[in-house]
């Protein structure tokens, strides 16, 4: 049976759990986000592994709006690791006691079955919106996975890695080659380990390649992005099933849910 993980991404959280962001409630997409995950967890047949924060949790970057998603998360009695990574609207002093206080996984390695998911933090202070993943960060991963090992590894950041076309293009990961060498040379190894990413950020879902590697963009909790005409979709949000096969293989499903 293939280990499920779930992804909620780009909340951009208010001030106030009432504020509009673009006509819609941020707040209530997550409450809604939160207690499909929770339901599909409590259910041990699913096998689910973890749970998904992957950046741009908040929108006004202070600390009520970080309150409201440790409220939303604590909720709940989760059976499963809280994994986060910050994105370009993250604070990272913010976004660390948020971490805390909901008890979230503190490592960059989580190990599920035979898989290493590898958490990337590519938050830039002064990216202006894009992102960064700086060597000494690789080269601490590099180390860990010498004496973590699994048969495949599973990479997750914020930030897209390929074009989509849009407005999303002119904040991208930057100054980051020795990242992607690094995915290229894990992708590309006798063992051929790394066998997809998984990011936020584009406010849509899609699969795209870097050379041999599937890429994973996950559907938005709050709204999303239509790259092709920079408009937004106000009607559609969820989260992602991601699922981890024993022999390597990846899938991401997005699944909607209703206001």
């Amino acid at each position: 049976m293939p280990t499920t993980l779930l992804q909620i991404t780009d909340c951009h959280l208010k001030v106030d759990k009432g504020t509009l962001f673009h006509d819609i409630n941020p707040y209530q997409r997550l409450a809604k986000c939160l207690d499909y995950a929770y339901q599909k967890q409590a259910n041990s047949a699913n096998n689910v592994g973890a749970i998904l924060l992957t950046g741009d949790l908040v929108q006004d970057e202070v600390a009520s709006s970080y309150q409201q998603l440790v409220e939303l998360v604590n909720q709940y009695q989760w059976q499963v690791p809280i994994c986060l990574v910050p994105g370009n609207h993250d604070v990272p002093e913010l976004f660390t006691e948020a971490k805390q206080a909901i008890g979230a996984h503190n490592q960059p390695l989580l190990k599920i079955a035979n898989w290493q998911i590898v958490l990337f933090d590519s938050y830039a202070a002064d990216g202006k919106g894009a992102g960064k993943v700086d060597e000494v960060q690789v080269d601490n991963i590099y180390q860990l996975l010498k004496t973590h090992q699994a048969d495949y590894l599973l990479a997750v950041l914020h930030h897209h890695l390929t074009p989509y076309g849009g407005f999303i293009d002119k904040y991208p990961l930057q100054d980051s080659q020795y990242f992607y060498n690094w995915l290229d040379e894990q992708a590309k190894s006798k063992q051929n380990k790394l066998k997809a990413i998984v990011h936020g950020h584009v406010h849509s879902t899609d699969c795209k390649y870097l050379a041999i590697t599937p890429v994973f963009a996950g559907i938005a909790s709050c709204l999303q992005f239509v790259h092709a005409t920079e408009a937004l979709n106000t009607k559609e949000f969820g989260l992602s099933q991601i699922q981890l096969f024993e022999d390597g293989r990846v899938t991401s499903t997005a699944i909607y849910l209703n206001d």
